[in-house]
Formats: structure tokens, sequence, C-alpha cells
């Protein structure tokens, strides 16, 4: 009976475990809604073509508090946006982006704010990747 218990508590005590790594990684963070405002950041977008995954390069500057300039595929746009909890919504009239929904939901957030990763599911249920890092307002790191 000893054994029993003691293996129920060490399965216990395991799947308590696991349970908190995943919670850390996307955590209960949620951007205010005024978290991009007069910030520039600069990733990728990871997407998967009919020959395998392709990477984009995509910066991001954020001169309101709903207009942002949008670097991608070597052409620069302005696009609006909002964000509204784990939710980043960027316009797709003027930005598709890979993005065919106009949203992208926050999957990972580090603790001091400067790198992020969105995904959004595409028409192919693949997911699609947008990494942003945060760097100075003059566009350096």
């Amino acid at each position: 009976m000893k054994k029993i218990i003691g293996f129920l508590l060490l399965i216990g005590v395991i799947v308590w475990g696991c349970s908190d790594d995943d919670e850390k990684r996307v955590g209960d963070y949620e951007l205010p809604s005024d978290f991009f405002y007069q910030t520039v950041w600069k990733g990728n977008l990871r997407y998967m073509t009919n020959v395998g995954w392709d990477e984009e390069y995509v910066g991001i500057e954020f001169v309101s508090d709903s207009l942002c300039f949008v670097q991608y595929e070597d052409d620069v746009k302005s696009a609006l946006y909002f964000v509204e909890g784990k939710v980043f919504h960027l316009s797709r009239d003027e930005v598709y982006l890979y993005d065919p929904y106009g949203y992208w939901f926050l999957t990972y957030c580090n603790e001091v704010s400067d790198s992020l990763i969105f995904e959004q599911r595409a028409y192919n249920n693949e997911p699609i990747t947008m990494t942003l890092t945060k760097v100075s307002l003059d566009g350096k790191n």
C-alpha cells in the first residue's frame, strides 16, 4: 500500500511540475494596450510552403497607439493595429504578412518583455510564427 501511495505522489509531483513549465512559456502575461507605443521591433515570420519551411524578415515601428509602419518583403507600408490581452491585431488591408486572419496570438513573452513570439494558423492549419525582438527607437540593438 505504501508503494502505491508513494507512486501516486511521485506521479502527482511530475504532472504538477510539467504543468508549471507550460504555464511559464505562455504565462498569464497580457500585453497592455499601449505596450508597443513608440517602439521598434525586428524579427521574422516562419511559415510552411509547398517545399518546406521558409522565413522572411519583418520590422515594425509603432509610431502611435494605433499606427505602425511595417517593413516586409523590401516594402514599407503603414498599418493600423491594436492589442487585446494576448492578441495582437494588425490591419490586413494594408499589410498581408502571410496573415489570413489579421490577428496573432501571443505564445511567448520573456520576463523583460523584449522578446515575443506570436502564432496563428494558416488555411492549411500549419502554424505561422512571428518572432519579434525589441530594439531602440532609432532601430539599433
